[in-house]
This record gives C-alpha cells, sequence and structure tokens, in this order.
C-alpha cells in the first residue's frame, strides 16, 4: 500500500519546529508535542474566548496555526478564528468545478517528501484558489506525515497581478502547509517584484526560490515527478480535475522505493511509539534527499542564525584573547617582580655573606692582636723579673744589703 511507504518519512526535529518564542517556525502540527509558549497561549486563547461566550470548535493545531498569524496576538488570534470557521462554512457551499478544469492550477506528482506539487500557470479569483487548496489539503496531506505542498509557479502566460489582501487570505486559512514556492520563466526583474511582497510578510523570504534553469527544480522534485516541461519525465497533464489520489500518479512506487530507507522497521530505538501518535527522533544519512530539502526550507533562517552566532563566538573569543593576554601580562610581570625581588635577595645575601665574613676576619684580626699583647706582657714581664732579679743579685754583697736607690739614705750614712 502507498501509505505505508508515507509513514515510513521520518521528520528532524529542526524540520518539525525551530526557533523559540514568537521566532518560532512550524512544518509539523499534528501528533507533535508543542513546547511550554504554545501550550500557554492555546490556554489564554480558549479561555479568552470562553469568557467572551464564544463557541469556536477547533483543534489545538489550528488554534496555534490562527494564534502564529496573528503574530500571537490574542484578540487578534480570536478574529482569525472566527474567520477561518466562516471559511470551512463556505467550503461545503461552493462549486467552482469547471473552473478547475481550466488547468490554471492543479496538482502533478509529489516531491522528494512525498509532499503534493501544485503548478499554477494562471491567476484566478482568490475564492477559487481556496477552494482548490482546501481540497488538496483534504485529500492529500496526511497529519504529522505530509502538512505541506511544493508550488511551481510560472510566469510564461502570465504575470498574477496578486493583491497583499489575497496573500494574507490565503496565510491565514493555510497557515504553515506552503513548503516552496518555485518560481519558473520569470521575467527579468523578478527579483524586484518577490521583493514587494517578501518584504511585506517575512515568511515568505525562505520560502520562496527563483528557478533560472529547469534542472535546479530536481533539487526539490524528482525527474520521474516532474512534467517534460519542466525537465522531468513525467507526461504533461491534461486532465486537470478531479485531483488524482496518490495511488494513481505513476511513479510514486519508484519514490518510495529510492527513499526506502526510511523504513520504520529499520530505525529500531529510535522511535518511541505513544498512544495515538509517534514521537520520531532524527535520522540523517549522506545522499539523503529529505536533509537536503529541510535545510534549504530554513536556510536564510540558517545563515542569519550562523552569523549571529558566529559573530558571539567571535565576541567571546576575542574576550577570551584579552583575559589571555591579561593573564599573560600579570604573570610575566609577575615573574619579573619575583626575579627582581630574587636578585635582591641574592645580592643582600652576598652581601651579608660578605658582612660575615669581613666580621669574621676582623675578628680573628682581634684576635691575633689580643694574643699578640699577651705573649708581649707575658715576654715583658719575664724580662722584668730576669732584670729585676739580676740587679737584685748585683746589688748584694756578702750577707748586707745595699739599697739601690740613694734617696732612702742621708749624707750623713757611712756609705760617703
Amino acid at each position: 500500500m502507498i501509505y505505508e511507504g508515507i509513514t515510513s518519512i521520518v521528520h528532524s526535529e529542526f524540520y518539525i519546529k525551530s526557533g523559540n518564542g514568537t521566532s518560532i517556525q512550524r512544518n509539523i502540527f499534528e501528533n507533535v508535542d508543542y513546547d511550554d509558549y504554545e501550550k500557554q497561549l492555546i490556554e489564554e486563547i480558549k479561555t479568552k474566548m470562553k469568557e467572551k461566550g464564544l463557541q469556536v470548535k477547533l483543534k489545538r493545531s489550528i488554534l496555534l496555526k490562527m494564534l502564529m498569524a496573528a503574530q500571537y496576538n490574542i484578540e487578534k488570534a480570536i478574529i482569525n478564528c472566527q474567520s477561518h470557521l466562516n471559511f470551512l462554512q463556505e467550503y461545503q457551499k461552493q462549486d467552482c468545478v469547471n473552473e478547475l478544469k481550466k488547468g490554471h492550477l492543479y496538482v502533478c506528482g509529489f516531491d522528494n517528501q512525498f509532499r503534493p506539487v501544485i503548478v499554477i500557470r494562471q491567476y484566478c479569483d482568490i475564492k477559487i484558489m481556496a477552494y482548490f487548496l482546501e481540497t488538496v489539503k483534504r485529500q492529500l496531506l496526511i497529519d504529522y506525515y505530509v502538512e505541506n505542498w511544493t508550488v511551481i509557479l510560472d510566469l510564461d502566460t502570465d504575470l498574477p497581478v496578486i493583491e497583499l489582501d489575497d496573500l494574507l487570505y490565503l496565510q491565514l486559512h493555510f497557515y504553515g502547509n506552503l513548503n516552496k514556492i518555485l518560481i519558473v520563466n520569470g521575467p527579468d526583474d523578478i527579483d524586484d517584484i518577490v521583493k514587494q511582497f517578501t518584504e511585506k510578510i517575512k515568511d515568505l523570504q525562505v520560502k520562496i526560490k527563483i528557478i533560472t534553469e529547469y534542472q535546479q527544480i530536481l533539487q526539490y522534485i524528482p525527474k520521474e515527478q516532474l512534467e517534460i516541461k519542466y525537465g522531468g519525465d513525467f507526461n504533461n497533464i491534461e486532465l486537470f480535475w478531479p485531483i488524482l489520489k496518490r495511488e494513481t500518479h505513476t511513479g510514486t512506487n519508484r519514490l518510495l522505493k529510492k527513499n526506502s530507507h526510511l523504513s520504520i522497521n529499520s530505525m529500531g530505538s529510535s522511535i518511541n511509539k505513544k498512544p495515538s501518535f509517534m514521537k520520531i527522533t532524527v535520522l540523517e544519512e549522506n545522499g539523503n534527499p529529505l536533509l537536503n530539502q529541510q535545510v534549504e526550507v530554513f536556510e536564510d533562517q540558517i545563515e542569519s542564525q550562523q552569523e549571529e552566532q558566529q559573530q558571539q563566538q567571535n565576541n567571546f573569543q576575542q574576550q577570551q584573547q584579552q583575559q589571555q593576554q591579561q593573564q599573560e601580562d600579570f604573570e610575566e610581570k609577575s615573574k619579573s617582580y619575583q626575579s627582581s625581588t630574587t636578585k635582591k635577595q641574592d645580592q643582600q645575601f652576598i652581601q651579608i655573606d660578605d658582612d660575615e665574613d669581613d666580621l669574621i676576619e676582623m675578628e680573628s684580626e682581634n684576635m691575633e692582636k689580643r694574643k699578640g699583647k699577651k705573649q708581649i706582657t707575658k715576654k715583658y714581664g719575664e724580662a722584668t723579673k730576669t732584670t729585676t732579679y739580676s740587679q737584685k743579685q748585683t746589688i748584694l754583697e756578702g750577707e748586707k744589703e745595699i739599697p739601690s736607690s740613694f734617696s732612702c739614705c742621708s749624707r750623713s750614712c757611712s756609705v760617703f
């Protein structure tokens, strides 16, 4: 069965949802978890509508789309909900078969991720276009697995004159369903024309791709799913309405076989099954066209985020370099100070050693001097003693001692 292959599709977390807060970009709304910010706003809009006494029965996914279309303004989102309910009621009453048979817009095949490819060759009434898109949504989209479509806008025969209000109308009722608009056969000033719309609707900036060669389309759509007139192998469509079911499209089985590596059975523990839905983790493989497609969807946003991250990283690196330089300067100064201090200490130690040596030398000299004095005194003393003893021997004569000094005698002494 065709749906067995489709239900093996694995979306990356980035493709499902990227960004945070008011910058959220989301491609998948059904059977996935919402973050806390989204849950909070959904509860707020429910509470607000209840307070107003409004009976608006819409799924959580639709409420979130109405909020995102209103830039998360609760009051505007409530108006969007009422407008969307009126649109769904009108759809049931419309009959646009005759207009849709003219082939101004039709479905032809599927892109690399099984999304239906819508070809728009001529602009038609916005009500007819909305009816056509709602029919595609109901018949060809599958919750979680395929929630978007790819558009080939062919400007070869007609340059559509579309009002901004019409674009906003389509964005409101089909928010999140557009994957890519591939513009072919555009005039020379197509860039300026596109810019007029992307400046007013920012979400279109990453959705529009101007094709200059048909070969470029093959990046998004397999050759067997692309009409011959656009460089593919699929026969040009002649029957434009009703929309063919997936099973009747030639080449779909080959597309499934080509992407058979996405089989759920081969994923093992990568899948966490839960009641009512499956939460699937990222499964990437070299050469996987789905990965290329997912990256292409937000390529401009990625580049912008990468530039911002790179700038932050550069600033951080500069701060680190400055801190490292400051640290190196501090260490250099510290080393210089330590070296200078060490030298001073060494000089002090050397001076102290020299002083100590001088002091020891002086003390040694003093000791020598004192020792010399003692020896001299001792010798002098011995000499004195010897001299005295000799004098005594010289003076003494016989048994009578003659005084050595005459001052003690009077002149009447008998010696004279």
